[in-house]
């Protein structure tokens, strides 16, 4: 008997992305498993249409707004194995495909050791790609010649007491690290930028998460490559939304070569175009008023952490309310900022009064996220009440 491949995904706003991912990669997989992780786009659509056409894929959805990779897949391992009695399990972000030379399963069948490492290829968006194009790994062709150096795992299915360490590079059973064999015949093709919009916002959201959970994933380290492009856009933003070489990356014909995925997932039916600016500046408002109001949530259930807040405002100076009547300015004309930042307006007036306003937002997020974090650190029903949203998953799809 074939051993069944499940693979496993959590998810945040990935409608441009999301069809391509689930119709290429279930060539490779017998079954689907995503968790999403408070979605408002068009992605929990998509998935629904979906399994409506009758795709083995499941839907969890989890309210947790904070970072904790290492236990969602660690438990997302467990749900594969143990309930849906995957054989193997990968680890799969919503922007990697497989490419696989020739058929998974057989080599599977016939793998000694527990884990398989599976390269990352890394894949550009370049000034090359074609505007038009909706399947991103056949819009984006050039990738990375020299290797990353990076892997993440398949894991063998029926192990006990597994832990999935950061980024998925590797696991533990038993209290012990799983051998892992390369296998060259199979790799992930990432696809990390689709576009410039999209992978600031998901720099800046990442990075927010992060310092929403507190001194746990700060002491480790977790997603430190976020920091840097969100303070860059927090800090002087023109330097990169005014950069005609950062918004259409050239190709270099000497790190680069044109080698696209055989991309086997057919034509999209669900994936719809949109504006890149607007709909970065909409879900990052969105997660940011989400964190508010869990802030306030904890706030309104907790005496010591209202405390908290109370000292923290009366300390010294009231940018943080400052910050926040910017941020709730925004709010109100959101729909306004994506047009000041389009190249035709980039040095107007207009435009300059918009990177003011996103310099502020961000300044009351990375504050607000800071703040979460320090409840969290320091008063123990808030980590708790945090800690029952992250655990408290239901099945949507």
């Amino acid at each position: 008997m074939m051993p069944k491949v499940v693979s496993v995904t959590r998810v945040l706003n990935e409608d441009d992305v999301i069809e391509a991912f689930v119709r290429h990669n279930i060539r490779h997989v017998d079954e689907m498993i995503f968790l999403d992780n408070g979605s408002t786009d068009n992605t929990l659509p998509i998935l629904r249409a979906l399994k409506e056409e009758g795709l083995p894929i499941i839907v969890l959805a989890t309210q947790s707004l904070i970072f904790d990779e290492v236990g969602t897949n660690t438990r997302l391992y467990g749900y594969a194995s143990q309930i849906y009695w995957a054989g193997w399990v990968a680890f799969l972000d919503a922007d990697e495909f497989l490419a696989v030379d020739g058929d998974l399963l057989p080599r599977l069948r016939r793998e000694p050791h527990d884990a398989l490492a599976l390269d990352l290829v890394n894949y550009h968006q370049t000034s090359d790609d074609d505007a038009a194009e909706l399947i991103i790994p056949v819009k984006q062709r050039w990738r990375t010649i020299e290797s990353t150096g990076i892997s993440k795992i398949l894991l063998r299915g029926g192990l006990t007491a597994v832990r999935i360490e950061a980024g998925n590079h590797g696991a533990s059973a038993d209290g012990r690290a799983v051998a892992t064999n390369a296998e060259p015949a199979v790799a992930l093709a990432h696809y990390p930028e689709r576009d410039v919009f999209q992978a600031l916002r998901k720099a800046v959201i990442g990075w927010l998460k992060i310092l929403a959970v507190g001194r746990p994933a700060a002491d480790a380290g977790w997603s430190g490559h976020y920091e840097g492009p969100f303070n860059q856009l927090r800090d002087a933003p023109a330097a990169l939304l005014r950069n005609s070489r950062y918004l259409q990356p050239r190709v270099n014909p000497y790190t680069m070569e044109n080698a696209p995925l055989r991309y086997l997932g057919g034509e999209l039916r669900y994936t719809a175009v949109s504006d890149p600016a607007l709909k970065a500046v909409q879900l990052l408002l969105d997660y940011i008023d989400s964190l508010a109001r869990q802030y306030r949530e904890i706030l309104n259930m907790s005496d010591a952490a209202k405390e908290l807040d109370r000292l923290w405002n009366a300390k010294g100076t009231d940018r943080f309310r400052r910050y926040e009547a910017a941020y709730q300015k925004l709010i109100g004309a959101k729909a306004d900022l994506p047009r000041h930042l389009d190249s035709d307006a980039y040095y107007s007036a207009a435009s300059d009064q918009a990177l003011k306003a996103l310099r502020r937002c961000l300044r009351y997020a990375e504050l607000l996220a800071r703040r979460h974090g320090r409840l969290l650190d320091e008063v123990p029903e808030a980590k708790t009440f945090v800690e029952g949203l992250n655990a408290g998953w239901e099945r949507l799809i």
